[in-house]
């Protein structure tokens, strides 16, 4: 698969960021990324983009791959912690 523009949201309200892609991912998927603080789990917010359409200044960062059923449960668990805290 060619390189895609992925629109990646974290946190359900967060901000948005572009990565890229050549995996086989759509919209509502669960993805992880590598960002300046480390691997995060983000959602594809948007169907993927045709990447030569846009005039890209900088190099992005991928996205690593789809979320795994252990990425999923530690979000969880994390996101309970922080309830009972």
């Amino acid at each position: 698969m060619e390189e895609k523009l992925a629109l990646i949201r974290f946190n359900n309200v967060g901000k948005s960021y572009y990565f890229s892609t050549d995996l086989d991912v759509h919209k509502g998927d669960k993805v992880v990324v590598e960002t300046v603080r480390g691997l995060e789990l983000g959602e594809l917010i948007t169907d993927l983009k045709n990447i030569d359409e846009f005039k890209l200044d900088t190099e992005l960062k991928r996205v690593k791959r789809r979320a795994n059923r252990a990425d999923l449960d530690y979000m969880s668990l994390i996101k309970q912690k922080l309830q009972n805290h």
